[in-house]
């Protein structure tokens, strides 16, 4: 008897076993289907999810991948180059083992169309990606062949320039001989630059036509070359190793250049851009998290009876817990799928179209890669199915925690607490008492929603900082510092052969002198006119002897000196005034300290003259500006010290009245008619370079803010709908007893109210610290256009509005939605 109730009892029990996991499933998907809101917002929302971080993923990795392929492009696809190096140093080369591709290239004569001729051979062309820039035509491979841009070549003469034509060219090959007439062939057309007014002023000659002009002994050459991969480099050691390379074949280190540029894409692999996208995955991950189990939360909170009930019928705490992620996993098997393949082929679109935009800034053979990467979409699904069973682990805890008895007896808000007393009521409540009352009654819920929507916020105001805080105008102002017009003499330094070329012959002549400067405050429109001043210099030696080293001395207030500081990329400690003290002087390009052998700290004697005046000045390099466009500066004050004037003038800005650029700009260009060494630039025209460059910068900003801002107004209409569905029943009864339907509309607008205020003071809390922090991070990085911080008014105003209007429309809809039904229908509801 014993043995046939065992075997009765474990036979009920593997029946128990089957039928429940049998019904497991059945009720997961019936609660699915019954509870059609919260299945709704879990399917958006994970569909969200998983398009967001396909995008995010696709495009880091179409820009890393973009990037390595099209690293070269700009800068060449050389880890380097040797300056001033001789057929010696290139024959170490090629007996060294650790050298694969090695170019030679050499700058062989100046023309006079402020072009350069270059002799370079099949490597170098192929290591600079010149291959790519040749539209028609081949490389000088013999004789007087050479290839240009067609705007050059009609700058020397031709009229349609065509592969086999030939042209006269004015050339000379130092600054100490005349420019001489030669006739060469036309054997390529180059391909010039699409952005900007850029004229491609390389023309490139055959070896056989430099070997016959230069002679051996003066043959010199910046030596290209690549790296075996045996050889242990990356972007860490690069300047290590190639400096030590270059030391073995007898190359000083002053004349090592490392095509940092290159190696930065081809050996490193774009940490801070996987960060990036890392941080901002986590990010929505988060967010989504936070959503979905906000969603299954609620969701329990309301049907925890039933699941008392179930509990009471023998499902165990394992069958409770599969329960809820069955019911979870079937909605993402739904929305992953759908979040797949928009976000795939959003991305897929998208990227090809900012590829193609961008393409315009970048070199001839930019190459357009795609985006899709297979197996990084499968992770994405994983990932994405790890969210939801992320989001689901409390739910699944607190539904296995179930108690039967505490269940049936359970009411929504008394969980946890202990009785404290008699309640005290009200004898009258009105509607922002119901409203308080309603949110007060489930503060953790209350407060968890208004946190999780805060954050989801936070990025957008983050990211509206960096976007916010592009200024197109201070990125223009580097090109045209002041007013709508540049006028800048253009002058040469160390030219003997043309010695009225000079600076100091320039000077001189000065052209943009008293009565230019009058002419230009005549012109109707014309409201200010400025100026800044430039010297000669020549260096002294310790005896105060001119030496054959000559500079240009660029001068400069206190306005434009803080404006080199802050574009960065200077070199030493110093200020205005400690400058102006001493006095100190200042190398203009930071980049060209050691080609010059300029160091902090050394002392420099010159001879200084704006050709008229002369004085000397001795005095420490106190440091280095980044890229200021003459050789050496000095500040106003110590230039009024020496004893010189405002004129001659080197540089004219000038200003003038709204509306009437256009005529001033006619009336500036016929007064510069007759007027040599003196160059226009206005400043619509360097804005609209610095515009076409930026926003595509801005729009890829604003693209994701909008996509990450999606999952904050999912979260709002997910809180809210839940809301007005979980109390339908209460409000039947507060209306049974003489609640307005305009009563219960103003509750519902003062609770989705309160949820937006809170949303916005957390993410302002949060968000704009962080933003700022993002906007010093750039400025020191020389991001574009980031100077001057500026709160983002625009942006957060557009982002207030949003979710005031998006909850004002929701809170209507659901009180339309309420009113459908009776008010006896909604005291019987029961889901």
């Amino acid at each position: 008897m014993k043995k046939e109730r065992e075997q009765k009892r474990t036979g009920e029990g593997k029946l128990r076993r089957n039928r429940h996991g049998m019904t497991i499933g059945r009720l997961a998907l019936c609660n699915d289907k019954n509870d059609r809101t919260r299945s709704i917002l879990v399917m958006v929302t994970v569909c969200l999810t998983t398009l967001l971080l396909v995008l995010i993923a696709s495009y880091g990795y179409g820009m890393l991948r973009s990037q390595k392929v099209n690293a070269g492009l700009a800068s060449g696809s050389h880890y380097g180059y040797f300056k001033k190096a001789g057929e010696k140093q290139i024959e170490q080369m090629r007996l060294r083992s650790e050298f694969d591709q090695i170019g030679r290239m050499a700058l062989m004569a100046l023309t006079q169309q402020d072009g350069a001729m270059y002799y370079a051979d099949e490597t170098a062309l192929l290591l600079n990606n010149m291959e790519n820039r040749l539209i028609e035509g081949h490389y000088p491979e013999e004789g007087n062949e050479i290839a240009a841009g067609a705007s050059f070549l009609k700058l020397c003469g031709m009229k349609e320039p065509k592969v086999g034509d030939t042209v006269t060219l004015q050339r000379r090959f130092d600054m100490e001989t005349p420019y001489e007439e030669e006739t060469y062939t036309v054997s390529g057309i180059i391909r010039e630059n699409e952005v900007g007014s850029g004229i491609y002023r390389a023309v490139f000659v055959s070896e056989e036509y430099y070997e016959s002009v230069v002679l051996p002994q003066e043959r010199e050459y910046n030596v290209c070359f690549t790296l075996q991969p045996s050889v242990q480099i990356n972007t860490d050691n690069a300047e290590e190793v190639i400096r030590e390379l270059a030391s073995l074949v007898g190359v000083e280190e002053k004349d090592v250049k490392v095509n940092n540029d290159y190696l930065r894409w081809s050996l490193y692999p774009g940490t801070e851009l996987i960060v990036g996208c890392v941080l901002i995955s986590g990010c929505i991950v988060l967010f989504s998290v936070l959503v979905i189990y906000n969603i299954f939360q609620v969701g329990i909170v309301r049907r925890i009876q039933e699941y008392g009930k179930i509990r009471a019928l023998g499902a165990s705490k394992k069958q409770m817990r599969q329960l809820i992620q069955t019911e979870g996993m079937v909605l993402a098997a739904v929305g992953i799928p759908v979040g797949t393949v928009l976000g795939t082929v959003s991305a897929k679109l998208s990227f090809e179209y900012l590829m193609r935009l961008e393409g315009i800034y970048r070199p001839q053979g930019f190459c357009i890669v795609s985006p899709i990467c297979p197996p990084l979409i499968f992770l994405v699904v994983l990932f994405c199915l790890f969210t939801v069973w992320i989001a689901l682990r409390r739910p699944m805890r607190l539904v296995a925690a179930v108690s039967p008895i505490e269940a049936v007896r359970y009411q929504e808000g008394s969980a946890g607490k202990k009785e404290q007393g008699v309640r005290r009521g009200k004898r009258k409540m009105g509607v922002a008492g119901l409203t308080f009352a309603s949110l007060s009654a489930n503060k953790k819920r209350t407060a968890m929603t208004i946190v999780t929507m805060g954050l989801s916020c936070t990025l957008f105001v983050v990211l509206a900082n960096l976007a916010g805080n592009i200024d197109m105008e201070y990125d223009a102002r580097k090109t045209v510092e002041y007013g709508d017009f540049q006028i800048e003499i253009e002058y040469s330094i160390g030219d003997k052969a043309y010695p009225e070329e000079n600076l100091d012959a320039i000077l001189r002549e000065d052209p943009i002198d008293a009565a230019l400067l009058e002419d230009l405050r005549a012109i109707d429109g014309v409201k200010e006119v400025s100026t800044q001043n430039i010297l000669y210099a020549q260096l002294l030696d310790a005896e105060g002897n001119v030496t054959e080293k000559d500079y240009s001395v660029l001068v400069l207030d206190q306005d434009l000196f803080e404006r080199e500081l802050e574009a960065g990329g200077y070199a030493g400690e110093f200020s205005y005034e400690s400058v102006s003290k001493e006095p100190q002087i200042l190398w203009g390009a930071v980049y060209f300290m050691d080609d010059e052998g300029v160091a902090v700290g050394d002392e420099k004697r010159l001879l200084l003259t704006d050709g008229i005046r002369q004085a000397q000045l001795q005095a420490r390099v106190a440091g280095a500006f980044g890229m200021l466009g003459a050789d050496w500066a000095i500040t106003e004050e110590v230039y009024r010290r020496l004893g010189f004037e405002d004129s001659p003038v080197s540089k004219v800005w000038v200003t003038c009245e709204e509306g009437k650029e256009k005529s001033v700009e006619a009336g500036i260009r016929e007064l510069l008619l007759e007027k040599e060494h003196l160059e226009l630039e206005t400043y619509e025209d360097a804005l609209e370079v610095s515009r076409m460059s930026m926003e595509l910068l801005k729009l890829i900003v604003y693209l994701l803010s909008g996509m990450v801002a999606v999952i904050s107004f999912l979260n709002m209409a997910n809180t809210l709908v839940v809301s007005a569905v979980t109390r339908r029943q209460e409000f039947g009864v507060l209306q049974a007893i003489g609640m307005t339907s305009r009563q219960l509309n103003a509750s519902l607008q003062g609770e989705g109210l309160i949820f937006t205020l809170g949303t916005l003071a957390v993410a302002m809390l949060v968000g704009i610290p962080c933003g700022y922090g993002l906007f010093r991070y750039g400025k020191a990085e020389h991001m574009f256009g980031l100077n001057q911080y500026h709160f983002p008014v625009t942006e957060l105003a557009a982002l207030v509005l949003f979710l005031v209007l998006f909850q004002i429309l929701l809170s209507f809809l659901l009180t339309r939605s309420v009113r459908r039904e009776s008010v006896i229908e909604r005291i019987r509801y029961r889901e």
